[in-house]
Formats: C-alpha cells, structure tokens, sequence
C-alpha cells in the first residue's frame, strides 16, 4: 500500500480545482476524483510513490503545465490499493463565482452568457460605470439585468484609480500596475466583504474580454484569499468568438460553446 501526503499552496490548490471543475463539472467530490486520477498520473507518468505537489512547483517546469498533465487523459493504475490524504480537497461547500469583461460582446450576447452561468448578481467593479458602448453605462445595465432577474450592484470603490490607469495606459507594464493595485486593496478589505453578503451565483464586472488583462483578475486573487472555500471561473471568448464592434448592434445571439478560461481598459 502507498501512503502519499498532499502539501500544496493556496496558489496552486486554485489551479488545480480550475482544472478539476472543467473536467469534471460540478460532480460531487469533483475535487476527490481529480485528485484520484493526478497521483494515478504520477504513479505513472514519474514511477515515484510519494511526491507532493511541492516537488513539481520547484520545478523548471511551470506548475499550470504540470497540472495540465496531471488532470488530463486516462491513467493507468499501477498499484492494486493506495491511501489518500484529501485533506486538502474535501471542499464540499465550494462557492465558484466568475468574472467577465463586456468587449467585443453586445448586450443581447452578454446576457445570454450570463443566464448560462446562472448568475444571480452582477457586480459592477469599474471606477467609471459610464460607457461609450451602448447599453453599458451603470444605469442603462441595471434596467436591462432587472428584466432577467440579475441583480446589478455598482462597487466603483474596487476599481483602480485614475492614476493607476493612466501610468498602466503609458507605460503599458500590468505587472508594476498589478503590484500597485494589490496594495490599493489591502486598503479596501472592508469593501471587499461585502461581496460575501451578494446573492450568488456572483459575476464581476469589468471591460476587458481577457482577465489576465484586467483588474478584476487581482479582486478576484483577494476574494479567494479571503474566503478560502471560493473559487473563480473567468469567462472569456476564444479569438473565434469574437464578434467586431461593427457587427454588434445587428447580431442576433444564439450561445452555442463560449470557451471559459482565465482579465484594463475601460470604455
């Protein structure tokens, strides 16, 4: 019998359950049988009894690749019996919420992909909720939602500053921009929680399609450091999906596969 311990940060844990909820769904004890199928994996993908996630962070390897290889494909049991510790993964309270940007989306889309997600509460986290994009601006969004039973709440406070944005619009580097904001949010840990009072299903709200390129991505990192039972899906377009903003007022919606994965302007 094989006896392997799991030690994982809080990082990596949330790679690891993004991974698992996409290929397992919301499956009871989802996170148990990713888990299962990942030390069937290092069984024997590297022959080895006992290795931690630990082992493979440190490696030259990235651990998004490493987990990559963990959860996906069929893998072989090597040995007849083997005893898990999933202390870690019996989150059986996990409260997913998502995050989306409006770009190269119109209204009628954007809705659409919200319902299918079943998203009772829209949190509108732009410092300025006044759009150039139709249909967009804070009120203007609010009346629409309320049409499809989603609740619209305005968090302004949660979005970056003017000269944050400005010194990000100049010089173009999200990682002084990003290091920045965290800070501005250690500020605003107040304001943060009271999000956790929401109806959820919860969605933030920002512009950007990619949420490695918005701040939502750092509120998002913040509410799971605060709440360690939350994960984030963020819902974004593959490049196929994108529609031109020239097509957007006469495209009429019909979501058939909007890709989810992991996104600062604002419009």
């Amino acid at each position: 019998m094989v006896k392997i311990s799991i030690e994982i940060d809080a990082q990596l844990k949330n790679q690891f359950k993004s991974l698992a909820i996409e290929k397992f769904g919301k499956k009871k004890n989802f996170l148990a049988l990713a888990l299962n199928e990942a030390i069937d994996r290092w069984i024997s993908e590297f022959k080895l009894p006992n290795k931690t996630f630990e082992d493979f962070s440190d490696s030259k390897e990235s651990t998004q690749k490493y987990a990559d290889v963990v959860i996906e494909g069929s893998s072989k049991n090597l040995l007849e019996s083997k005893e898990v510790n999933l202390k870690d993964f019996q989150d059986t309270n996990i409260k997913l919420f998502y995050t989306i940007g409006y770009q190269n989306k119109n209204i009628n889309f954007f809705i659409e992909l919200l319902k299918k997600k079943g998203i009772k509460t829209l949190v509108d986290i732009r410092r300025n909720i006044n759009s150039k994009k139709e249909n967009f601006s804070g009120v203007e969004l609010e009346h629409i939602l309320r049409q499809h039973q989603i609740i619209y709440v305005s968090l302004p406070i949660l979005g970056p500053p003017s000269e944050m944005r400005y010194e990000l619009y100049n010089t173009k580097n999200y990682h002084i921009f990003f290091d920045k904001f965290r800070n501005y949010l250690k500020n605003n840990i107040n304001n943060l929680k009271k999000i956790n009072k929401l109806t959820f299903p919860i969605c933030l709200l920002c512009y950007e399609d990619k949420a490695s390129e918005c701040h939502r991505s750092i509120v998002a990192e913040k509410l799971i450091e605060l709440n360690n039972e939350w994960m984030v899906e963020h819902i974004e377009l593959a490049k196929k999906e994108w529609i031109s903003e020239k097509d957007l007022t006469s495209f009429d919606v019909k979501i058939e596969n909007a890709n989810s994965q992991i996104s600062m302007n604002e419009a």
